[in-house]
């Protein structure tokens, strides 16, 4: 009877953890994507203001990228490499979303250019939408790790618990 119990509690207690990990990892990355967000949005709205983007791009960290873009998706300014070399960007999610709703635009995803995965902005001033992007998976490394506490604390409980059904 008590092995059938301890089996029993087992079986609760994986499904609960696989439900409670998969429910973290959901809200970490929602919190993360809404921080990173916040942070791309203050510099658009440092690079929106500068009369040369060229130089105001060089005082924001190394790994920004920045964009200012029409709203057909023509590149007029890109940071990372000669605006003319860019193709147009309509058809990226968060350039199409701001064009369209005139409301910011967030999207992660690869880089065309790049092939990295990155969380993208985009928000419109007047006849220009200002992207800026920052790579999602160096970001993400340390957002999402293992609380090695509450699983050493865990295994614990559970090696007292088998150790006392079977007394």
């Amino acid at each position: 009877m008590n092995k059938r119990l301890w089996i029993w509690v087992t079986a609760v207690f994986a499904v609960f953890a696989v439900i409670m990990t998969t429910v973290e990892l959901s809200s970490e990355h929602s919190y993360k994507k809404a921080i990173l967000s916040s942070r791309l949005e203050g510099y658009a709205d440092i690079v929106s203001r500068a009369d040369d983007y060229s130089s105001t791009t060089a005082l924001l960290p190394k790994k920004i990228r920045v964009s200012a873009i029409k709203p057909d998706g023509h590149v007029i300014f890109a940071s990372f490499e000669p605006a003319s070399a860019m193709d147009n960007h309509r058809s990226r999610p968060e350039i199409e979303y701001t064009s369209k709703t005139g409301r910011d635009g967030c999207s992660i995803r690869k880089s065309e250019t790049s092939g990295i995965e990155y969380i993208y902005f985009a928000r419109r001033y007047g006849e220009v939408i200002v992207r800026t992007a920052m790579p999602f998976e160096t970001s993400q490394k340390r957002f999402l790790h293992p609380d090695w506490m509450l699983l050493i604390t865990i295994t614990l409980l559970f090696t007292a618990a088998a150790l006392v059904t079977r007394q």
